[in-house]
């Protein structure tokens, strides 16, 4: 015996389910049959002949066996690689499975085939469209390649035909009777599969497939070439059908065995489940009736044996496009006739009355998925979980839905074909043979062969048998009534939810009760000047030494060398890696960082302290931070403490630039740092968020999936394509390349350090100075301060958040003095070494939390008191963690406005550009809410035992205890540093924007009242639309 493993698309590849029959006889013995001499000419080409069939008992090859058997009756003998049928006078069953090397065939039975078979339809394959790789090219290539080494042996051998697919050159838009190029040669398939595993084969799929949409049309196509190849003197073809429907006169009209494409979408269509599928109805629909295409096939078979016998020249391989574009009907027009006919034959299985539509736009067809599938079968699932049963409908609708995502590449594009030959031999066929094996696709009558399309799915697919017609009919009826009536219901709930949605949507966080004394001296002129007169623990570490930082011209290294030259003044000289850029030298990079505002007190009070600053080229992504010999040698004789502080902080890095900068870089500074004669202490700077794959986070290492030098090897080795393709199996739970590679430099800093004097120091998000050299400056939009931002000017009015979640941000001039503070903790802990060393989780919620809500709400307020010039509309801003009302609210809130800001644009003749803005920052957005939406729990002992170690003039000189931080206080310096340093508005601007801002106010509550006032006009004209049609009834 053998077991059928039945693949998508009606093919299938059988398998032995017991041992091997080698030594066994055949069941049959291959007799001819006397000959007819009214035979066609088809008919005469199959008499006495022994056909081996591959894929037997899928579709087409039960339309295939049948079909020979009533029509070539006189055939000897067909041989099945499949489960043993009951023909047994004419069906010989042999073991074998094609998914295995040399088709499983024993010896005996490759004898028997090899002596007696004249005729081959390889039909056989795996359509499972995300088929695994390997076992896609094992089957669709591997199986094709044995077939034609064993059809090479066969003395007898007429005519073999592959059953390819017409999609297997998708890419193409016209695609020919003829042979192309394949996306890679069979040979290197072939080994690559055999030489990795499941794991690495997926994860080389995307990037293998390119332009391909799935596993079977790219092993289809490869097919083809291993046909074109391998397959050289033979009487070999290639037939390519289409999609494969229901039969339209034989043996039974309107007979399926599959839910298959078009199938499966009018089977849930007429039961009530399907009703939208992401189609351009105007696309031709290429499907053709089983019966039909298998006629084709036998027909092609013995034109093959014509064709090799008349050929004089170099053999060609024919190829026949068996398609439906001469008699071509577009999606709406299978949709339209399948319910027209379809309503006829209700099933006693529908569960709902039919109500399908082919949507050409995504988004549109989105819309129809969430509120006609997921929220019923929602709602269905919570009343059955309600009733004791167990919920299976939103199971079902992921099946669907998985489906439909499979159909949308064929159903949304246009295909051009050519069929000429297949036209030829249509046209060259005996008259008997064109009634016997009927194929002319141009004779098809469309509108008959749906009048037994849905008949045959309701009878044969859903088992539903013509007997329960009439009580299908009244539960159809039925169905019709509470569809009515569900869809007015849901109109009404609509108008009211729209009249609502625009008259609360807007959240009132302008807290009335905020009463907080300001400081009204300009932010610019709150400088601390307290001089120190005696040297802390802390300045004398400092006192004397040579320091080297990476990543001196960012945020974080800004801040750290301002604070160094003030806290510090007796530091000896601050080494810093400066790359050079394209339109800027070294020197010009140092004036830049100099130019900040924080710079302007020392530049005044401690000008010549200046010149400690030393420029050191170099570049955290080159080999040995591509410092030179010279400069090398200096860091190694003086240098004592490093800062390592460079990173690429871009979430959406590439994640070969991620791991050369964030990790190679790291394992750079560190090969330096076992050269450094005195080296006390080197800080490397990682990030809270390093092992955000974890929900509580300590100060301790945490194992990498992947080592750098693996990682390392993949990225030097594939292109960025590839790369990008195996990302997310990449990164895992991670979320982005940024954190996945922090985490792996960890575990670089956990391999190399040995017994260096190192410490790892983990902030969360970095934000505004709070006290220090100038509140509210920052010189970035990165993370929450880029979502406030664009709420204040008006831009932002939505976000996804969790109001009540940790917002885990911390002041840079904070972290600055913990990372000072760390390093001279590192330096006078000589046993924490190697696994035990020093990590600091610096973060704010241990201490003195806040939440989203109370940053969103606060930031807002202060926004509202310190307004922009720049405003474009009024604040506000609609927070939600749903997926549903987030999305409805960025089209009403975003993206409407913003298509009639670009409308009225193009009409005053400028280029439109606010709608490519509100992608941008939505791109944004989705990069930063999985840090706004779940909760983390971090311990930092170390940090609060490293503040009880300061002495008391180093807590006032470097303050990084959240125990008595006022966040109100800071919030109101963060929005003022907003305005001042990100949007450059000069102080003496704020009575103006001030007016500005209450002008956009009375805008916004006229347009909400006119936009309530139209909706109010609309539900009244609905209801009383509704009472007229009432009492007319």
């Amino acid at each position: 015996m053998v077991e059928a493993l039945l693949e998508s698309g009606g093919q299938e590849v059988a398998v032995a389910d017991n041992g091997s029959r080698a030594g066994t006889p055949t069941e049959c013995s291959p007799q001819i049959s006397q000959l007819d001499i009214n035979l066609t000419p088809i008919q005469e080409f199959y008499a006495g002949q022994s056909i081996f069939i591959t894929g037997g008992t899928g579709f087409l090859g039960k339309l295939i066996i049948e079909k020979l058997l009533r029509s070539c009756s006189n055939l000897s003998v067909i041989y099945l690689l499949v489960q043993q049928p009951k023909f047994r006078h004419k069906i010989v069953a042999i073991e074998g499975d094609c998914s295995v090397p040399n088709l499983g065939i024993s010896e005996t039975d490759r004898i028997t085939l090899i002596n007696h078979v004249s005729i081959v339809f390889h039909v056989a394959a795996t359509l499972s469209f995300d088929e695994k790789i390997k076992l896609a090219v094992s089957i669709n290539i591997q199986s094709l390649r044995d077939m034609i080494s064993l059809s090479k042996k066969m003395s007898k051998l007429k005519s073999f035909v592959h059953v390819s697919t017409a999609y297997a050159y998708c890419t193409e838009k016209k695609i020919e009777e003829k042979l192309y190029t394949p996306p890679i040669d069979a040979d290197k398939l072939v080994s690559l599969m055999n030489c990795v595993d499941n794991n690495i084969a997926d994860k080389l799929t995307p990037h293998l497939l390119g332009r391909w949409p799935n596993t079977y049309a790219y092993t289809k196509a490869i097919a083809e070439n291993v046909v074109e190849k391998e397959a050289v003197g033979l009487p070999i073809g290639i037939f390519r059908p289409a999609i494969v429907i229901s039969t339209y006169l034989e043996p039974i009209k309107g007979w399926i065995d599959n839910f298959y494409g078009p199938t499966g979408v009018a089977a849930g269509a007429g039961t009530g489940l399907l009703r939208s599928l992401h189609c351009d109805g105007s696309v031709h629909a290429n499907v053709v009736p089983g019966d039909m295409v298998v006629n084709a096939l036998i027909a092609s078979a013995y034109d093959v044996m014509e064709e090799y016998n008349h050929q004089k020249s170099e053999q060609t391989i024919p190829v026949y496009n068996y398609v439906s574009q001469d008699n071509a009907i577009s999606y709406n027009q299978l949709k339209d006739m399948s319910a027209k006919y379809g309503v006829n034959y209700p099933t006693m299985r529908a569960i709902w009355y039919y109500g399908f539509t082919n949507n050409k736009y995504k988004i549109v067809h989105l819309f129809y998925i969430y509120f006609l599938h997921l929220l019923p079968a929602l709602l269905v699932d919570a009343a059955t979980l309600c009733m004791g049963k167990r919920p299976r409908l939103l199971k079902v609708y992921k099946k669907i839905h998985r489906f439909m995502n499979v159909l949308n590449y064929f159903s949304t594009q246009q295909w051009s074909f050519t069929n000429e030959r297949l036209n030829s031999l249509v046209n060259r066929l005996d008259p008997r043979d064109k009634d016997l094996f009927f194929c002319d696709i141009k004779e098809l009558d469309w509108n008959e062969y749906f009048k037994t399309y849905l008949v045959g799915i309701r009878v044969y697919l859903i088992k539903d048998p013509l007997d329960t017609l009439p009580q299908a009919r009244i539960k159809w009826q039925r169905l019709y009534w509470m569809h009515q009536f569900v869809k007015l219901v849901i109109f009404y709930l609509i108008i009211k939810f729209l009249w609502n949605l625009l008259t609360f949507m807007e959240i009132n966080v302008y807290e009335n009760d905020i009463n907080i004394n300001e400081n009204n001296n300009n932010i610019l002129n709150r400088i601390n000047t307290e001089q120190v007169i005696t040297r802390t623990p802390i300045q004398d570490f400092y006192a004397g030494r040579n320091i080297f930082i990476t990543g001196a011209s960012g945020f974080l290294g800004k801040t750290m060398i301002e604070k160094l030259l003030r806290i510090c003044p007796e530091v000896s000289t601050i080494y810093i890696l400066m790359r050079p850029k394209k339109k800027s030298n070294i020197i010009d990079r140092i004036e830049d960082i100099f130019n900040e505002p924080i710079f302007e007190d020392l530049k005044n009070n401690s000008p010549k302290l200046r010149h400690k600053i030393v420029a050191i080229p170099g570049d955290c992504s080159f080999p040995d931070l591509g410092l030179t010999l010279e400069d090398r040698k200096k860091i190694i004789e003086e240098v004592s403490v490093v800062f390592h502080n460079a990173a690429t902080v871009k979430f959406e890095e590439k994640l070969k630039v991620a791991t050369t900068i964030n990790a190679g870089g790291t394992l750079s500074v560190i090969n330096l740092c076992k050269e450094i004669k005195n080296l006390k202490a080197m800080i490397h700077v990682s990030t809270a968020y390093a092992n955000c794959h974890l929900d509580t986070i300590d100060e301790q290492f945490y194992p990498h999936p992947l080592k750098y030098e693996d990682l390392r090897v993949i990225v030097d080795s594939l292109p960025d394509e590839t790369i990008n393709a195996v990302l997310p199996s990449l990164l895992e739970k991670w979320p982005n390349t940024y954190t996945y590679t922090k985490a792996l430099a960890e575990s670089v800093v956990r391999e190399k350090s040995q017994d260096l004097p190192i410490g790892i120091f983990r902030p969360s998000i970095i934000i505004s100075c709070a006290d220090d050299p100038l509140p509210g400056w920052i010189d970035n939009y990165y993370g929450p301060t880029g979502v406030i931002a664009a709420a204040a000017v008006g831009f932002l009015r939505s976000i996804r958040i969790n109001r009540d979640i940790y917002a885990n941000m911390v002041p840079v001039d904070y972290t600055v003095n913990a990372i000072l503070a760390s390093a001279w903790d590192v330096a006078t802990h000589p046993d924490r070494r190697g696994e035990n060393m020093l990590i600091y989780n610096y973060t704010s919620t241990v201490e003195n939390p806040i939440t989203w809500g109370f940053y969103i709400d606060n930031c807002l307020a202060f926004a509202r008191d310190y307004p922009l010039k720049q405003s474009i509309w009024y604040l506000t801003m609609t927070t939600s963690q749903s997926k549903v009302i987030n999305f409805l609210a960025n089209i009403i809130l975003h993206l409407l406005p913003a298509l009639l800001a670009d409308i009225l644009m193009v009409c005053r003749g400028h280029k439109p550009h606010v709608v490519k803005s509100v992608t941008k920052i939505n791109k944004f957005l989705n990069v930063i809410q999985p840090f706004m939406l779940k909760h983390w729990s971090f311990k930092n002992d170390n940090v609060q035992r490293l503040w009880s170690r300061l002495d008391s003039k180093d807590k006032l000189s470097l303050r990084f205890s959240f125990d008595d931080f006022d966040w109100r206080n800071y919030l109101r310096n963060h929005m003022k540093g907003v305005r001042l340093f990100l949007f450059k508005e000069d102080p003496n601007s704020l009575e103006s924007a001030r007016k500005r801002l209450r002008s956009l106010r009375w805008i916004h509550e006229a347009v909400k009242i006119a936009m309530g006032f139209f909706i109010k006009l609309l539900n009244i004209e609905f209801l009383y639309l509704v009472r007229s049609n009432t009492e007319n009834v």
